[in-house]
């Protein structure tokens, strides 16, 4: 079994460069995670500031009475709400955490493959095989697994 040169290169700068996209994805999924950490905060303080303000319209809204004691009241209620008494669950975000990298299946077309052999080396020149073949090849996705 065998495979020629080039293919040899590019398969070795396929795996080197699934290699870099894995570590960079992960280093995305770590930073975006931290920035949506932030954001999420942010909303809450938000979320319990327009409730207040809502609580305050109300004051506004309540019909006046001689003795202001609705309004009051209102305006009691408003000046006690706490964080606590404002619910902000619906903006919890539940985070996972990061997949592990996807295991690829073997292509059977992969170069070390009996299969791509007697297919790419079946037509053209004898030349082409003998100047080009390295012997019993494996190229980084197969080490460790069975031949086909």
């Amino acid at each position: 079994m065998g495979t020629s040169v080039k293919q040899l290169q590019l398969w070795t700068a396929v795996a080197a460069f699934m290699r870099h996209v894995g570590s960079v994805r992960k280093n995305n999924m770590t930073g975006t995670k931290k920035v949506i950490i932030i954001e999420e905060r942010d909303f809450k303080i938000q979320w319990r500031a327009l409730r207040r303000i809502q609580c305050y319209l109300l004051v506004m809204g309540t019909k006046n009475d001689k003795n202001h004691k609705k309004e009051k009241a209102q305006l009691d209620q408003c000046i006690k709400l706490k964080k606590k008494d404002i619910s902000t669950k619906h903006l919890d975000i539940n985070y996972k955490r990061i997949p592990p990298k996807p295991n690829c299946p073997k292509d059977p077309m992969c170069p070390c493959s009996k299969f791509y052999t007697n297919s790419y080396y079946k037509v053209g020149p004898k030349s082409r095989c003998v100047k080009n073949l390295v012997k019993k090849y494996t190229c980084p996705a197969c080490k460790g697994k069975k031949k086909r």
